[in-house]
């Protein structure tokens, strides 16, 4: 359902905010993919009045490095679209949650996907594998901003299909980058009505395939009932596609001015976009109006 409310109204919130989760790309980072100052600070006071911060994120914990060192005191982190959940306390993690393709699985897959020429990544716990080549011969098609972090965050291998067999590993996601939006309709034509998987259509030029019910939203929902509150005391902030089921949870959701339509569809209401620090002005606001609700 649409949403009629695009600016937030305190009069709307009916319960005190206790969890608060945001994406990462195009939400929590800005466009160069850095934290601002202001968006850190922001979340240290949410947590300061006992309120839970969470991240919720395509990415592999492996790529969490930013949000690692910019904000330690996040404890919970949804990974991979809701794939692999992971504690981090302190300087020691674990995962908690995951849920992947066999390894017999990930390879048909993987082979569905080789024809279509293609950069193509294999995501395995908290490491993401990719091929050096590919990634090079590919790297025109890639946005800019993609570049380092992903040459700082992957596991590069000779051959990504042989090191699957080799490894045997089990994969949470397989995703591709498909460069031209004709290779793109291909692909999702070439898998339509397939139900063994789900795919995932995220902002950065890129399709997921992830085990069928895997999501954000139920990500949360989890990690809201393991700390006893409501979907009425949870807020969630993104910008893509893969943040639709989560937005939909939460009783306060918030989408990006910078984010693909079918969030601001989706949420209640509307943050200004991430190189505002959006996630921030809505942080404040959210949580002010929270402390008035328990005078």
């Amino acid at each position: 359902m649409a949403a009629d409310i695009t600016t937030f109204d305190k009069k709307f919130l009916k319960k005190p905010i206790k969890l608060i989760v945001s994406d990462v790309d195009g939400t929590l980072v800005d466009t160069d993919k850095h934290i601002s100052d202001v968006t850190v600070q922001a979340m240290k006071e949410a947590m300061a009045e006992g309120i839970t911060v969470a991240v919720a994120s395509g990415r592999a914990f492996g790529e969490m490095g930013e949000v690692l060192q910019r904000l330690p005191e996040i404890e919970e982190y949804i990974c991979s679209n809701g794939a692999v959940v992971v504690e981090q306390k302190g300087n020691q993690s674990k995962v908690i949650f995951h849920q992947s393709f066999s390894n017999e699985e990930g390879l048909w897959l993987l082979d569905q996907l080789l024809p279509f020429e293609v950069y193509i990544e294999a995501y395995g716990g908290k490491d993401i594998y990719g091929s050096a080549n590919e990634m090079e011969a590919f790297a025109a098609n890639l946005s800019p901003h993609l570049i380092p972090l992903m040459k700082a965050s992957r596991t590069m291998v000779p051959n990504l299909r042989d090191y699957i067999v080799e490894t045997g590993m089990d994969l949470e996601k397989i995703q591709l980058f498909y460069g031209t939006e004709v290779k793109k309709q291909a692909i999702l034509k070439h898998f339509e009505g397939d139900d063994r998987f789900t795919i995932i259509q995220s902002s950065e030029g890129n399709l997921e395939f992830v085990q069928p019910g895997i999501s954000k939203g139920r990500a949360v929902e989890a990690l809201a009932n393991e700390l006893r509150i409501t979907a009425d005391e949870v807020m969630t902030i993104g910008d893509s596609n893969n943040d639709l089921t989560m937005l939909a949870y939460a009783g306060v959701s918030f989408a990006m001015a910078n984010g693909e339509d079918t969030t601001k569809a989706t949420a209640k209401y509307l943050a200004p976009t991430n190189d505002e620090d959006g996630v921030a002005q809505v942080v404040r606001e959210v949580v002010a109006a929270s402390k008035e609700l328990v005078k």
